[in-house]
């Protein structure tokens, strides 16, 4: 189905200092791809690296009159083939960028580290992407960007606090408690799926697929990023589970990359019995069948990777989604639960 518009939020006011932009606006220091031409080839038999080895590396960098092209970058990654072509022209007046990526084995350990996230995490993240854009800063070349990227991962596993700061303020506006998603802070939590696909035009990114299915949280969302503003337009739904009882409450996404701000959507349909149902089956240990809802991670995977061949989550627990706790976590308290989705 076509999701319908979503309305915008205007970002929170700040008297703080601070970036106008979480993407850096920093010129790019491109003068000494003008200094020399060079025509390097570089093999290496094998790579260790964080832990990951990479074998039967293979590239060419061409530089010359301020053209940079590396093509192709090729090495045998844990999870299968990748290549890279990436072409910098700093000869124009406007440098001009293109990157080409299919990445089918990337380790997630360094890449949440790198995002200043707890990084104790496994799993192997598949990144397909056709990039092009103009400019003299990241900003300014993601304000006009065009193409797509994709990403996808299977059967990978989270910290729970990551998973606390990338979805405690969603999971907080819709009045559910962090705790439903995963224990804060503690153990793990089973990521059946991830799938992130973003489609732009002139800076204007559309968000074709997302999809999150860990064993208490189930998240899916569409909407749009105006990557010269940074304004962010999305509407999330998160599914959280507890006593065997699904709770979905939509929520809205706006503001900024920088200073993103959540909210209830309005017009997003809450089964009202649903946070009461929560609290009975946590009090009394009855547990109320569960509808089954259409699995989200097939078609979000196979849209993330732009239709190529991957691995398959694992087949989907049949009304178990939130029947146990995350490793090493524990149930939340029902008054906990009552203050929270009663509030």
């Amino acid at each position: 189905p076509v999701a319908p518009p979503v309305p915008s939020l205007s970002p929170s006011p700040s008297g703080a200092a601070r970036p106008a932009f979480l993407i850096p606006d920093d010129p790019l220091k491109l003068q000494g791809l003008k200094l020399a031409d060079a025509d390097l080839r570089l093999r290496i038999d094998e790579l260790r690296l964080n832990g990951a080895v990479y074998r039967a590396i293979a590239t060419r960098l061409l530089l010359k009159e301020g053209r940079l092209a590396v093509d192709p970058f090729a090495a045998q990654a844990p999870a299968g083939h990748l290549d890279l072509k990436l072409n910098v022209d700093a000869g124009q007046a406007v440098p001009q960028f293109a990157l080409v990526l299919h990445a089918p084995g990337l380790a997630v350990k360094p890449l949440l580290g790198a995002l200043g996230l707890p990084d104790d995490a496994a799993g192997a993240l598949e990144a397909v992407a056709d990039l092009r854009g103009a400019g003299a800063s990241p900003h300014a070349i993601a304000a006009g960007l065009d193409g797509s990227l994709g990403l996808a991962l299977v059967n990978g596993r989270i910290d729970n606090a990551a998973l606390a700061d990338l979805l405690g303020p969603v999971l907080r506006s819709a009045r559910l408690p962090p705790e439903l998603a995963a224990e804060a802070g503690r153990g793990h939590s089973d990521l059946r799926c991830f799938a992130l696909r973003l489609d732009a035009v002139k800076g204007q990114a559309t968000l074709r697929a997302l999809a999150l299915d860990t064993p208490r949280l189930r998240l899916q969302g569409a909407g749009s990023i105006d990557l010269a503003t940074e304004t962010l337009a999305l509407r999330l739904r998160p599914e959280t589970r507890f006593a065997n009882t699904a709770v979905v409450v939509p929520v809205l996404v706006g503001g900024t990359l920088l200073a993103p701000r959540t909210e209830l959507d309005p017009a997003g349909a809450v089964d009202p019995k649903a946070p009461l149902a929560v609290i009975a089956g946590a009090l009394t240990g009855r547990r109320p069948p569960v509808a089954e809802a259409a699995d989200p991670c097939p078609g979000a995977l196979a849209i993330a990777r732009g239709g190529r061949p991957g691995p398959d989550a694992a087949p989907q627990a049949s009304g178990a989604s939130g029947a146990a706790p995350a490793e090493g976590g524990k149930p939340p308290k029902p008054i906990d639960l009552l203050k929270q989705l009663l509030r």
